[in-house]
């Protein structure tokens, strides 16, 4: 019963999802991979599709990483397939460190280059840049985190025009407002 209810929440007449201004009732197959990428501060979206271009262009590091990417693609295409609860990014939060351990030793790779007196400047000083992006954009929202949309999704402010319901902050800190 519980598996029934999981994969029949949503499929209701009237529409319960919310999307990029749209509102339906059946969902979209690409909500995750949206929601993921709404959520998710730009560096690191930057550093992973890096990361995942050179594992594909066959530059990783050992058949290590199989164990990496493989879990992200079950993750997000079991989602796509057999999720119909399209209301929070949280159902594919676990793509995260996977993807940010693949991309870490090209970052640290890139960033150890900065010492080195002849070294091309270009992908140090990107990586130094991103990681301080990054940095900058978790202190910018903390510690209510759960309202953080990159930039291209608008921001904190504009967030709501791409994901609501579990996406956004309902209140949770109220208590704290009042003290």
């Amino acid at each position: 019963e519980g598996v029934d209810m999981v994969l029949n929440v949503g499929k209701a007449r009237e529409p319960s999802y919310f999307l990029l201004g749209n509102l339906t009732s059946e969902g979209w197959w690409y909500y995750h991979l949206a929601a993921f990428a709404a959520k998710t501060p730009l560096p690191a979206l930057l550093a992973y599709a890096f990361a995942l271009g050179a594992w594909l262009n066959g530059k990783s590091r050992g058949v290590r990483e199989y164990a990496l990417v493989l879990p992200v693609v079950v993750i997000f295409a079991s989602n796509t397939l057999f999720n119909s609860l399209q209301i929070g990014v949280r159902h594919v939060l676990p793509a995260h460190p996977l993807l940010m351990v693949l991309a870490a030793p090209w970052i640290a790779r890139a960033l150890e280059r900065l010492r080195l007196p002849h070294a091309r400047r270009m992908l140090p000083t990107a990586a130094a840049i991103g990681l301080l992006w990054y940095v900058a954009g978790t202190l910018s929202v903390a510690p209510r985190y759960l309202q953080y949309f990159n930039e291209v999704a608008g921001g904190p402010e504009g967030g709501h025009r791409v994901l609501v319901d579990s996406n956004i902050d309902w209140g949770q800190d109220l208590i704290r407002l009042r003290e």
